[in-house]
């Protein structure tokens, strides 16, 4: 959490991404982790201060997609350091409460149920959340 490492995120987030540079991290997921390691450390550093993480996909930005690029972010953030649960509050609990959207963002009832039901545990491997089984709105199953 240095200077330098502020600089250094300031110069890639002004920056935008080469056409190859979204080719090699679509092709190589490796890369990614690569390119983008001075904002990873930023997280790292955000979230051991106690700072809510956010994940969202940033889409319609290049190289993202609205719904499927939240699932490589969920991944790149336990790189980061978070945990498998943290990186699931992140793209939950923490932006409703980010956005003061009290009737979502957690599984309770009473609240509005907007959510997808995994194939697998995302708490043990984060990758589960791309086998989506059914997705819900409002508590009522909708198709994909």
């Amino acid at each position: 959490c240095r200077l330098t490492l502020l600089r250094s995120l300031r110069a890639r987030l002004t920056r935008r991404l080469s056409r190859e540079a979204r080719e090699r991290i679509a092709e190589r997921p490796e890369v990614s982790v690569h390119e983008f390691s001075p904002m990873m450390a930023a997280v790292r550093c955000l979230h051991r201060g106690g700072a809510p993480i956010l994940a969202g996909p940033d889409a319609p930005n290049d190289g993202t997609w609205f719904g499927a690029s939240v699932h490589r972010e969920l991944e790149l953030l336990t790189l980061a350091g978070l945990s498998n649960e943290d990186s699931l509050r992140a793209a939950t609990a923490n932006v409703a409460d980010a956005f003061g959207l009290s009737d979502r963002g957690r599984i309770a009832r009473g609240l509005r149920a907007d959510l997808i039901l995994v194939e697998g545990n995302p708490v043990r491997d984060i990758t589960a959340t791309r086998s989506i089984a059914r997705v819900f709105k409002r508590g009522v199953p909708v198709s994909r």
